[in-house]
């Protein structure tokens, strides 16, 4: 849900601040998971799959649903507690941590953007 986006005692605070205390609330948000290791105590880290591939780049299905998820959580949250604010999506990228290496820096990607920008843009969120 998309109270579980924030803590509870944040919710509450942002709510008492009263209709118009907030004028803008920005978030981040990223298509792909992208390489990342688990560390765990006491054992040596583990290499966690990732969504980095040419194929995920260029099919929107594969990344589309959670992106499109996030935003709609943080779109609800901004109507419940702050409805007169601007929603703006102030950083994305590929992934986080860096993107995917050797492709989010190419031609490539700028399919991903226009699919990007396109579920952004559809679900009024400024950028």
């Amino acid at each position: 849900s998309a109270r579980s986006l924030f803590a509870p005692g944040i919710c509450i605070m942002l709510t008492l601040l009263g209709q118009g205390a907030i004028e803008e609330i920005t978030v981040h948000n990223y298509g792909l998971s992208g390489p990342s290791w688990n560390s765990t105590s006491g054992s040596a880290p583990t290499y966690i799959p990732h969504q980095c591939t040419i194929a995920n780049l260029l099919d929107p299905t594969s990344w589309e649903g959670n992106f499109t998820k996030v935003l709609t959580g943080w779109r609800e949250t901004q109507q419940r507690i702050a409805p007169t604010s601007r929603l703006i999506l102030s950083e994305s990228a590929t992934t986080g941590d860096g993107g995917c290496v050797n492709m989010s820096n190419t031609f490539i990607a700028g399919f991903y953007w226009i699919a990007e920008l396109a579920i952004v843009s559809r679900l009024g969120v400024h950028i």
